[in-house]
């Protein structure tokens, strides 16, 4: 919207992202062109808070294009990233401790849409995609036995959400697997912490 509104005021070298003929302001989700122009052109900022927040060039590379990075890219979005923020998220991250993650996620990143925090829980996921390896099972029995109470109580209290939460995942998956526009931004999740599980345990 900024590079429209800046585009349209004259500033040199500012492309606007919408046709002249399209409404700005018509924000049918149905309008795939618009939104897919808006998420690209505002991306990147958070893309970058991303990168910064984690410190790590190495974990930002092994999840660009994957449903993990949209889950951060959200979460710099709402507020969650910068010096000192979520400190055990990033923890969980850098030791590679998927688990821990998706528990900081899912029930430690709140905000006030609950149906959105489980829903990025859900799309960051508990487990990496393939088979599940013991050293997974392991991590995701550690975690939950660690986090129990508040596991049991948290979706007790939001047992309401966690099925709109799960129709957000499938959606989620269903543009990823039909577009390719899409798809190159949100491929099946990675083993980005594959070498980093044993350690994390």
């Amino acid at each position: 919207m900024q590079n429209a509104a800046d585009s349209l005021n004259g500033i040199a070298g500012v492309v606007n992202p919408f046709r002249h003929d399209e409404n700005v302001l018509d924000w049918d989700i149905t309008a795939e062109p618009q939104a897919l122009a808006l998420f690209n052109t505002i991306i990147p900022q958070y893309d970058t808070t991303v990168k910064t927040w984690l410190g790590d060039d190495a974990i930002y590379n092994s999840l660009l294009g994957s449903r993990e990075m949209l889950v951060l890219e959200s979460l710099a979005y709402n507020g969650f990233f910068g010096a000192g923020k979520s400190p055990s998220l990033h923890k969980a991250i850098i030791n590679g401790n998927r688990a821990e993650a998706w528990y900081e996620i899912r029930f430690n990143t709140s905000t006030t849409n609950i149906t959105r925090d489980y829903a990025q829980g859900t799309i960051f996921g508990l487990y990496e995609s393939g088979n599940i390896t013991k050293d997974e099972a392991l991590s995701v029995y550690k975690m939950y036995t660690k986090h129990h109470d508040t596991i049991v109580a948290d979706d007790k209290t939001h047992a309401s959400l966690i099925a709109p939460a799960n129709g957000i995942f499938f959606i989620n998956s269903r543009y990823s697997r039909d577009d390719p526009k899409i798809r190159t931004r949100a491929s099946p999740s990675r083993r980005y912490n594959r070498n980093r599980v044993s350690s994390a345990q």
